[in-house]
């Protein structure tokens, strides 16, 4: 009996050095989250810094949003055309009513 109790008491004892080792764990993860958000912000209140990273940003994003547009606009000519379709199928059949 002695021998189940003591494997017990050891399981216990795991279960608790691993649930302090992981509150550890997410208490530096959380701090190191902190620290890191602190210097950016830091570095990006610096002007030089903030306009370096602006530009680099834009530069990231300009090709992006300018396919976008392209698509948009080949979206649209292609809509265009199907109702300008749609509208010469019901003229045409307009015309024949009559």
């Amino acid at each position: 009996m002695d021998s189940g109790s003591e494997t017990q008491g050891i399981k216990k004892k795991k279960e608790y050095a691993i649930n302090r080792l992981d509150g550890l764990i997410k208490k530096i993860e959380m701090r190191w989250k902190e620290l890191s958000c602190g210097v950016v912000r830091k570095q990006l209140k610096q002007p030089e810094k903030k306009k370096a990273v602006v530009e680099e940003i834009k530069k990231e994003v300009k090709p992006s949003i300018r396919e976008r547009l392209a698509q948009n606009v080949a979206k649209i000519q292609r809509e265009e055309a199907e109702r300008k379709q749609l509208n010469k199928g019901k003229s045409c059949s307009s015309d024949l009513e009559l």
